[in-house]
């Protein structure tokens, strides 16, 4: 029984070092590229030629001859490297060794950068690329060692490493004098690509990965010419894996509030979040749409001195385009007729979605539309809208608001009805076109039956309150409440005007009457004989209108009334009277008003 109880243990034992021990695997390295010169220059670029991930860790290994200042290491996607191990032996020989944990991920257009304070001729470079390391501080143990004999390379061994699993990086900086050194990885170690100038310097990497904790060497054998090296091992804790998981928000509506994400990482760490494409920010975990479309957010975890980076996760949403209202217009108005204009306005929003500013939303009253600005960033308009023709009118106006859309919104219309109320009276300014010296009677009718005219009670009472004294061409006016009798003045050609006013039971409002005067057909009275040689008078005069036909020996008089017309009430103002009371043409006739 305690035998067996011994082997349970034994085997509870293994699983849980094997469990501890996948969890903390680290990958295996690969070669990201390898550079080398022998001009000088103040850096050295290596171009990659494998994509490197975000999560994975690169080590640039690096030999220099006759360079002792500060050396720094970059690339494309600016990941910071730290530098891990730095020797240089008694010949000038100088290995470094750097590691950056992958922040921004690395394409094969991407390029990985030494710089130097300083010219430098001889140098050499391998980079690699390896996943499982922990994000913060992966190095953990270094030791360095140089020698001038060969061709076993040794160094080490190192302080005990502070954990079982672990990366060791062994670099060796090698004087070639005849460029044609080579490297044999020491025993449990596999060999890295390696760079020879060509001049008489060459760098060997090499890696192995250990599962327990101990005081560790890299070593290794130098083959063809060769003479002194200086070399490095530095330890790289593995890391505990860690996943992310992220529930989709769903897809959405644009004006949708700000969305709350809710990714977690199985290490308990903090998940940051990027908007990888389409039209929405991040800030925190508060997902914000800013337009309509497709929307892709990356949940990460950068890991830290225990676990490794977990492998984003990404989450991509449809953003629909929203129906807005308009809301918060003016409410209804009543103006005066005549008023110039007022001030219309509201808000077109769907949720936290609003319109861009600069962007119109169409008025219309009577009829007649005016663009109002959107403006202010949250959907406000305003317009001063011209109310100056609009008239009079019983019913109230409807006031109807309407938005086209755009790339984020589908049209809307008001959902609001509001109204404008305009009192008082419209009266139409008249013109009209007499011959010569021919004056008008204008009826009430002619007035109220016009277009023009409008009135906001619903059954107007209207009547001419007032006339002008006179024409501005000295012509007579007279007003009798139904109608109005113009005479032109005698021999006038010049147009005349004058004014009358109109009332609606409640307002008054005065308008301009036009004449303008042409050349008659025919002259204003015209005198022929008939067959009895009595003279026949045609003349001229307002439609409807009483005249009174006078007769005079002489032009000078003295005249005297014969006959009492009237000018029919349609036609083209004349009529004839033919004078029995007298033969022959030896008579003058004249019109009289009234």
């Amino acid at each position: 029984m305690r035998k067996a109880a011994f082997y349970l243990l034994a085997l509870m034992a293994c699983l849980l070092m094997g469990g501890r021990t996948f969890a903390q695997s680290v990958g295996t390295p690969t070669g990201i590229g390898t550079a080398g010169n022998t001009t000088n220059s103040t850096s050295l670029s290596i171009s990659a030629t494998k994509a490197v991930g975000a999560t994975n860790t690169i080590i640039v290994t690096l030999v220099l001859y006759n360079n002792s200042g500060p050396v720094t290491v970059t690339d494309s996607g600016l990941n910071s490297y730290a530098p891990n191990a730095d020797v240089t032996d008694a010949f000038g020989v100088r290995t470094l060794v750097f590691s950056a944990p992958v922040a921004t991920a690395l394409t094969t257009s991407s390029t990985i950068a030494a710089n130097f304070n300083a010219n430098v001729q001889y140098k050499n470079a391998s980079a690699f690329y390896v996943s499982g390391l922990v994000a913060a501080s992966p190095a953990d143990r270094t030791a360095t060692a140089t020698n001038a004999t060969a061709p076993a390379v040794s160094v080490g061994p190192t302080a005990t490493t502070s954990q079982a699993n672990e990366l060791l990086i062994g670099a060796f900086g090698v004087n070639d004098g005849g460029s044609t050194a080579s490297f044999t990885a020491g025993t449990g170690y596999t060999a890295l690509p390696s760079n020879v100038t060509g001049s008489g310097l060459a760098i060997f990497p090499e890696y192995r990965i250990v599962a327990a904790t101990g005081a560790y060497s890299a070593t290794g054998t130098l083959g063809g010419t060769h003479s002194d090296w200086s070399g490095a091992i530095v330890t790289y804790k593995a890391g505990t894996a860690q996943t992310i998981t992220f529930p989709s928000p769903g897809n959405q509506i644009y004006g949708v509030t700000p969305i709350m994400l809710g990714a977690t990482a199985s290490s308990g760490l903090t998940v940051t979040y990027t908007v990888t494409s389409g039209p929405a920010t991040v800030a925190g975990n508060v997902l914000t749409i800013t337009g309509a479309g497709t929307v892709t957010i990356q949940a990460s975890q950068a890991g830290n001195g225990t676990y490794r980076p977990a492998t984003p996760v990404s989450q991509t949403i449809t953003v629909a385009k929203a129906t807005p209202i308009i809301s918060g217009v003016t409410g209804s108005q009543s103006i005066s007729y005549g008023t110039a204009a007022v001030n219309l306005s509201g808000t077109v929003s769907a949720g936290a979605g609003y319109p861009t500013n600069g962007e119109t939303v169409s008025v219309t009253i009577n009829g007649s539309p005016q663009s109002a600005t959107i403006a202010g960033g949250a959907g406000g308009f305003s317009v001063s809208f011209p109310t100056a023709t609009i008239p009079p009118s019983p019913t109230a106006y409807t006031i109807t608001y309407a938005y086209v859309g755009d790339a984020n919104l589908n049209a809307a219309t008001n959902n609001t009805s509001t109204t404008l109320t305009v009192t008082g009276i419209s009266v139409p300014n008249l013109s009209y076109t007499n011959a010569t010296g021919i004056g008008l009677r204008i009826l009430l009718s002619d007035i109220t039956g016009n277009t023009g005219t409008k009135s906001s009670l619903s059954s107007p009472s209207y009547a001419i309150t007032g006339v002008s004294a006179s024409s501005t061409q000295g012509g007579t006016v007279v007003n009798n409440s139904t109608t109005i009798l113009y005479t032109p003045p005698n021999n006038t050609i010049t147009n005349d005007t004058f004014t009358y006013t109109l009332t609606d039971g409640t307002a008054s409002k005065t308008a301009t009457v036009t004449v303008t005067f042409v050349s008659p057909t025919g002259p204003t009275l015209a005198i022929t004989l008939d067959g009895s040689n009595h003279p026949v008078i045609k003349f001229y005069g307002i439609l409807g209108q009483g005249y009174h036909i006078q007769r005079a020996p002489t032009p000078t008089g003295s005249w005297a009334d014969v006959q009492a017309v009237t000018i029919p009430g349609t036609g083209d103002g004349s009529d004839t009277w033919t004078d029995t009371g007298v033969t022959g043409s030896a008579n003058y006739y004249r019109l009289r008003y009234p």
